[in-house]
């Protein structure tokens, strides 16, 4: 199984670590762990010495647009985004469903 987490400091480095932890204690088998950053040199790089753990530097845009493409179909891959990104997958999609599907996006007002 693929686990593809977006971003590799604090949120990406726990989620790998958590995800290792499992692997270890038999709850998952065999995981590919790719950290996706657009750093060079991100916090999860030290957890990279592991085997199951790849990084890979690339905007977050242009890596969503070629991964969905190359892996169309494929059930087993996990995205783990961290908390506060819902705004990647939603430019992916908005890429992907455009030009038939007029959507229009507009700032949520502050309620403090």
């Amino acid at each position: 199984m693929r686990f593809v987490i977006i971003g590799g400091g604090c949120y990406g480095t726990f989620y790998t670590r958590q995800l290792l932890r499992a692997a270890d204690e038999g709850a998952i088998e065999k995981p590919e762990i790719l950290v996706v950053d657009h750093g060079s040199q991100p916090e999860v790089v030290g957890l990279a010495r592991d085997e199951r753990v790849q990084v890979v530097s690339a905007d977050w845009d242009d890596f969503f647009d070629h991964y969905f493409a190359a892996r169309a179909g494929s059930d087993d891959d996990q995205i783990v985004p961290p908390p506060f990104t819902p705004h990647v997958a939603l430019r992916w999609l908005l890429r992907w469903a455009t030009p038939a599907l007029i959507v229009v996006t507009a700032a949520a007002p502050a309620f403090f």
